[in-house]
């Protein structure tokens, strides 16, 4: 049996995009902005911080009563953080950048782009997120196993 492909039309549903809507979203990329810039000063912030705490721990001094383990162990830990928050960030100013020129232009592949990095910005947020609540119920299972040991021990 074959099917008569000339027949069959395909109905294409096209998005308009109004006033309105163009003027949220542009609304929308001036919040994202601000947010951005935020959170690149957190992320410079942390790097700093991450800078600071490595070479206090490897100079050996104890700041706040911190050894030096524990100061390397939280600028390792703020660097990790800090990369972590560059990609979604970069994203975010991806999409920015492309959605106002999408409106300027009248241009969809802009549109289509910015939208695409607004995608994978919030994916990689929302997989990282996941990833740290199933640490965090990791982090709780030791703690309260930990703890049960301790109870029964005899210091």
């Amino acid at each position: 049996m074959e099917i008569d492909n000339q027949n069959v039309q395909v109905e294409e549903q096209i998005l308009k995009i109004t006033p309105r809507m163009q003027n949220d979203l542009l609304g929308f990329a001036k919040w994202l902005k601000f947010l951005s810039v935020l959170g690149v000063i957190g992320v410079v912030l942390m790097f700093f911080a991450a800078i600071v705490l490595v070479i206090c721990g490897i100079v050996g001094t104890n700041i706040l009563d911190y050894s030096a383990a524990t100061a390397i162990c939280f600028g390792v830990l703020y660097l990790i953080v800090a990369l972590l928050y560059i990609y979604p960030l970069k994203k975010a100013f991806g999409f920015i950048r492309k959605i106002r020129l999408s409106f300027s232009q009248n241009d969809n592949l802009n549109a289509e782009e910015a939208f695409l990095d607004l995608r994978q910005g919030i994916k990689f947020m929302g997989i990282l997120t996941i990833a740290l609540l199933v640490l965090y119920v990791l982090i709780a299972i030791v703690a309260i196993i930990a703890a049960a040991v301790l109870a029964n021990s005899p210091f």
